[in-house]
């Protein structure tokens, strides 16, 4: 046979197979031709991550008083120029085109970019994980979706299934302590509640550490880094955001998450270190969204007064420390509470000087007077304050040990004292009003506050 006729018989069944073919393929091949293949393309809007993300943190916040939203992590949606009408939407569980997003905002919404490009726009989630009420999951999916229409019968759905998840959460220890302290604490947040959970570690490893760090008892201005990250082989803000927008086990393993902001959850003096970071510090990166304080002596604590004052004042360290009278005095007390490892005292220099913490956290110090005086807070961060009132700390399983009361420095046996420091106890309040080391109204922020019936050291457990 030869080529030519080879070639008319092709032609001929071509044309056999086109005139018998039903009518709907002209339609799917004028929708190929008017509506090219796409994709939908997910970027995070602050390129911190290269290329596509796969998740984002609902990390904005409510202004409590304004309303106003302060902005957290956005997407940047986008498909390649094409014809047609655009309709940017969701797809709904049953795999339906939704148009927009619902009008609760429990799944975030949908704005067009500044430059005004057509074929885009910008996806902001919602303020928090899941509007409707308290949810124990990690992450859930929602599919963002962009209908093309070339004509009422002709249209194309292009999506993507992106993760919404919870913020990172940054624990952040008190003096003489370190992040083993938040051992059950990390267990419940993670799974109970869902979140992921980071430790800060300014302790310098131990507890007799030297500067900057004097296990945990550092001053703000050296060991405020700590808390921002940074600090090479150690866990900080910067390292949690960066955690998630790699996908690193530790966070949602694989999945690059858009995050521009972290939760600070600080005990004691890590709530002061962490308002030192986000007040203070010229390089705060505005990348915290809330801190919640526990038992934080943000104006500070009249026990430490005493403190500095028994290492400098010969009187005052003879006096007899009211738990051990007459037996212990004041400045035997401190030392053997030091040398058993419970509370740092001293900080191992010659001349022997208390450890910075203590100084800082004495009333009207100095830094103290820098983070309340003026307009302290940052109105784009959300504060708020756990203020522990149970004033005995459980000393040998007996709930006897109240500091304000147990190293009053006094003078005469039990039944005819005379104090040297009597406005110790005064401001210490009484029933109820302290953690048995912070009094309530030095731990209460002007903020959401939660009283709670725990003594300084049960904050970690409860």
């Amino acid at each position: 046979m030869s080529i030519a006729l080879r070639l008319a018989l092709l032609i001929a069944t071509a044309a056999s197979l086109l005139a018998s073919a039903p009518s709907y393929g002209a339609t799917r091949i004028q929708l190929v031709a008017r509506i090219p293949h796409t994709s939908l393309t997910v970027l995070d809007l602050s390129s911190e991550i290269v290329g596509e993300v796969d998740g984002i943190a609902t990390d904005a916040l409510v202004g409590a008083n304004t309303g106003e939203v302060i902005p957290g992590a956005s997407l940047y949606l986008s498909i390649l120029p094409t014809s047609g009408a655009l309709t940017w939407g969701h797809v709904d569980a049953l795999g339906d085109f939704v148009a927009g997003l619902p009008a609760n905002g429990h799944d975030g919404t949908y704005s067009a970019p500044t430059a005004g490009d057509p074929f885009a726009q910008i996806y902001t989630p919602p303020v928090e994980f899941d509007l409707t009420g308290p949810n124990p999951a990690s992450e859930r999916p929602l599919r963002l979706a962009v209908r093309i229409e070339s004509s009422p019968s002709e249209s194309l759905v292009v999506s993507k299934e992106i993760l919404l998840v919870k913020p990172p959460v940054v624990l952040v220890h008190g003096i003489n302590s370190g992040p083993s302290a938040w051992t059950n604490f990390q267990a419940a947040f993670e799974t109970a509640y869902g979140f992921r959970t980071y430790t800060v570690d300014h302790s310098g490893g131990s507890y007799s550490s030297g500067a900057p760090t004097y296990g945990g008892n550092g001053d703000p201005h050296e060991v405020y880094p700590f808390v921002r990250g940074g600090v090479p082989g150690l866990d900080g803000v910067s390292e949690a955001l960066d955690y998630f927008r790699t996908g690193d086990a530790s966070a949602h393993p694989g999945k690059k998450i858009a995050v521009a902001k972290a939760d600070l959850v600080a005990s004691s003096y890590g709530g002061l270190l962490s308002r030192w970071y986000i007040e203070q510090a010229a390089d705060y990166a505005g990348d915290v969204r809330k801190l919640i304080t526990m038992g934080t002596p943000h104006r500070g604590t009249p026990i430490t007064n005493m403190d500095v004052e028994a290492l400098a004042n010969p009187t005052l360290a003879a006096a007899d420390a009211q738990l051990l009278s007459p037996i212990v005095s004041v400045g035997g007390s401190l030392q053997i509470i030091d040398d058993f490892g419970f509370i740092r005292w001293k900080d191992g220099g010659s001349p022997e000087d208390v450890v910075p913490a203590l100084r800082v956290m004495t009333v009207g110090s100095d830094i103290l007077g820098l983070l309340n005086e003026g307009s302290p807070f940052r109105d784009e961060v959300g504060y708020g304050s756990i203020v522990g009132t149970d004033e005995y700390i459980n000393f040998l399983l007996i709930p006897l040990l109240n500091v304000f009361n147990g190293l009053e420095p006094t003078r005469g046996l039990l039944t005819a004292q005379k104090s040297y420091f009597p406005w110790m106890p005064i401001l210490d309040g009484g029933p109820s009003a302290s953690d048995a080391v912070v009094p309530t109204w030095s731990q209460t922020l002007p903020a959401r506050t939660t009283s709670v019936p725990f003594d300084h050291l049960s904050y970690h457990d409860s």
